[in-house]
């Protein structure tokens, strides 16, 4: 995982979300030996979201968490 930090908006709301974020890996349906591999999809761990000076990530919802995640992965699409 590699660490980030990006200005994304939130209903209207400027943040400052610093965050791990992983690619995730592609399906192998079989490698030569006959095994595959299913698949990782992109994965986003938040450390900390700012307003201005304030960290706010522990005023946050599960639901408001989840939102700010698919938008950082959007944002690395």
């Amino acid at each position: 995982m590699n660490e980030f930090e990006n200005e994304i908006e939130v209903h209207g709301v400027k943040v400052n979300v610093n965050y791990y974020y992983s690619k995730g890996e592609p399906m192998v349906m079989y490698y030569s030996d006959g095994s595959g591999h299913p698949g990782e999809p992109p994965s986003v761990e938040i450390q900390a979201v700012g307003v201005g000076d304030v960290d706010i990530y522990e005023l946050l919802s599960a639901d408001m968490l989840d939102y700010i995640e698919q938008k950082i992965i959007e944002l690395h699409d």
